[in-house]
């Protein structure tokens, strides 16, 4: 009798499946500010990506004066007569092909912010409604261990296209008195890799 041997074929097959969006953080606690301490209105522009703040002082968040700082922003010369408002900006750049989606801003403000994004304002922390002037002041006075606390705002439907962006944040005292300021700031997403 004949014997016949027949082999098992096996075969593989690799299916990629994509790989889903990760968190990026475009702008991160620590970053390099550029900031105008010096009391007086930069005007609406400050807030764009082509505004020119090379004549800004710059230095590594946490930035303010009184609380724990990293870099000291001048308070003015006068305690009673503080400026009431302090700028500060930051340039990045969102690299690949796919939108930054699921925005996250955090945020430690003593007292008061008005965040805005390549000019048009994102969200507004211990701030009244309406029109935001330089001698607007915070909602309330920011104390103790509230001064270094993170606030976690969820920017529902914003997102971040690549290419280069500036976020813009005005901090405003509840008083001309104050003997503190701080700030430091993140923003991150999600986004799809490629």
């Amino acid at each position: 009798a004949a014997t016949t041997t027949t082999a098992a074929t096996t075969t593989t097959t690799t299916t990629t499946v994509p790989a889903g969006p990760s968190v990026v953080t475009p702008v991160g606690f620590g970053a390099a500010w550029r900031f105008h301490d010096r009391g007086t209105d930069p005007g609406a522009a400050w807030r764009t990506l082509g505004f020119d703040d090379q004549t800004w002082s710059v230095g590594a968040a946490p930035l303010g004066y009184g609380d724990p700082v990293t870099t000291r922003v001048p308070c003015g010369t006068y305690p009673t007569n503080r400026p009431n408002t302090t700028w500060f900006r930051h340039t990045y750049t969102v690299p690949g092909t796919h939108p930054v989606t699921d925005l996250t801003l955090r945020i430690r403000r003593d007292d008061g912010a008005v965040i805005h994004l390549d000019g048009t304002e994102l969200t507004r922390t211990n701030m009244p409604t309406g029109t935001i002037t330089p001698t607007t002041r915070a909602l309330s006075s920011i104390n103790d261990a509230a001064e270094t606390q993170i606030h976690t705002i969820t920017l529902p439907g914003r997102s971040l296209t690549p290419g280069t962006h500036v976020l813009a944040v005005e901090l405003h005292q509840y008083q001309p008195s104050s003997s503190d300021l701080s700030f430091d700031c993140s923003l991150s997403g999600r986004q799809l890799p490629g």
